[in-house]
């Protein structure tokens, strides 16, 4: 698995990066800015707590399933960025929707 380009505690890397399955939503988790600031405030709240690891693992692969699904329904969607913006909107309610 490649991991993230974007700056992770080494601790993120380690205990919740690593151990993900190498596939593509492990691929957008750690490639995605924004994704992977999600995990590192996951981490920086809960990751004292070996036991939350699978926990901040699982909101990681959640979010990057939301991303695929929006890749997949509208071309031009690169990150997770691009999801904020008001245009987006009725493309975002409908990822939400698949991905619950």
């Amino acid at each position: 698995m490649t991991l993230a380009m974007h700056r992770v505690s080494s601790e993120l890397r380690e205990n919740v990066l690593a151990k993900m399955n190498d596939d593509r939503i492990a691929a957008v988790a750690t490639n995605d800015r924004l994704v992977a600031k999600f995990g590192e405030t996951l981490y920086e709240k809960h990751g004292h707590h070996d036991y939350l690891h699978g926990f901040i693992s699982n909101k990681l692969s959640e979010v990057a399933r939301f991303l695929l699904s929006v890749r997949a329904q509208t071309e031009g969607i690169t990150c997770l960025e691009d999801c904020i913006k008001p245009s987006m909107f009725s493309v975002v309610v409908k990822a939400v929707k698949v991905t619950a």
